[in-house]
């Protein structure tokens, strides 16, 4: 244990009048409420060029990335590995526009009554963007991977993309995606 979890364990026990092993349990049923971790594992781990774990200095992100043949799969590290300590706060949202409510409803309107990718394309016209291959998701119990239809449109609005993705059930689920920020 580091000298400050050290003190600060010290520090929560004194303040609550309870022992350090009752104070110690807690933060150890719970440690990712408050704990943030500076054991410094994960850098080094990120230091390491043999090691799966990468930091992306964008968007202040540590990644699991695992490699086979033409595929990369990389899943984010939301807590530390060593210590089971927070990992520093993603930066992500700072670099995509916010969806205001008011765009959502305004959106809303245009999507209103539109169930289907046809109804969407008679409406609308084709999309901006048709992903060959759709999104794949797992099923829960993890035995397939499904694929499902997946378009944007775009020019709808200035901020926000449009994504409509195959529900499943012949009707589209749709989402509101903020645009990435333009550099100044």
């Amino acid at each position: 244990m580091s000298d400050d979890a050290e003190k600060e364990l010290m520090l929560r026990a004194a303040n609550r009048g309870r022992s350090l092993e009752e104070t110690a349990s807690e933060i150890l049923s719970a440690p990712t409420k408050w704990w943030a971790c500076n054991c410094g594992g994960l850098e080094r781990s990120a230091a390491d060029p043999g090691s799966p774990v990468q930091f992306d200095e964008e968007t202040n992100e540590y990644h699991l990335v695992m490699k086979a043949d033409s595929f990369e799969s990389r899943t984010l590290i939301r807590y530390c590995c060593f210590c089971g300590g927070r990992a520093p706060a993603s930066k992500r949202r700072q670099l995509f526009e916010p969806v205001s409510g008011e765009e959502i409803a305004r959106l809303q309107g245009i999507f209103n009554g539109i169930h289907t990718f046809e109804e969407a394309a008679l409406s609308l016209g084709p999309p901006d963007r048709d992903v060959p291959g759709g999104v794949a998701q797992a099923e829960i119990d993890g035995s397939r991977a499904i694929s499902s239809r997946y378009v944007v449109y775009s020019k709808i609005s200035d901020k926000t993309d449009v994504a409509l993705t195959d529900s499943g059930d012949g009707e589209v689920a749709i989402s509101y995606i903020g645009k990435p920020k333009r550099s100044a």
